[in-house]
């Protein structure tokens, strides 16, 4: 499918170099989302955390300015580097699915190209194949 892109490291030193640079994003990310969710609690949730029935127009825009920044957030983490989309380890050379637009581990895009492979098998054959999502799994191929 399309092209690949394949981030492998040899060298322990710069193994060890990704992984922390890796873990720092993570980090900053987490620490930016906990203030976002505070945040938004203080503004959609009374004193005692029940939701807000009653927000004025100047806080339903900030909220939504919130959930913005929140979901923009949400898709660069998705689309990141820092960890296998499907195993979510942090510590692993990469793979770039062009196709998804996601980084995944070698071991997670191997396995997935695999199953493709025994699942066309399996198709020729005639074999009933459930709940197969194609599309993703070829991706790998």
């Amino acid at each position: 499918m399309g092209k690949k892109r394949t981030i492998v490291l040899k060298d322990p030193k710069l193994q060890r170099i990704r992984n922390n640079l890796r873990q720092v994003l993570i980090k900053a990310v987490q620490d930016i989302r906990h203030k976002l969710r505070s945040d938004i609690n203080a503004i959609s949730r009374d004193s005692e955390g029940r939701l807000r029935m009653n927000i004025d127009d100047s806080e339903s825009v900030e909220l939504q300015r919130l959930k913005d920044i929140q979901y923009q957030l949400n898709e660069f983490t998705d689309k990141s580097i820092c960890y296998c989309d499907s195993c979510k380890q942090i510590n692993k050379d990469m793979i770039y699915n062009l196709t998804l637009e996601r980084w995944y581990c070698v071991e997670c895009s191997e396995e997935f190209r695999d199953h493709y492979f025994q699942q066309e098998i399996r198709k020729q054959k005639g074999e009933f194949l459930g709940d197969y999502h194609e599309y993703f799994f070829k991706s790998f191929a």
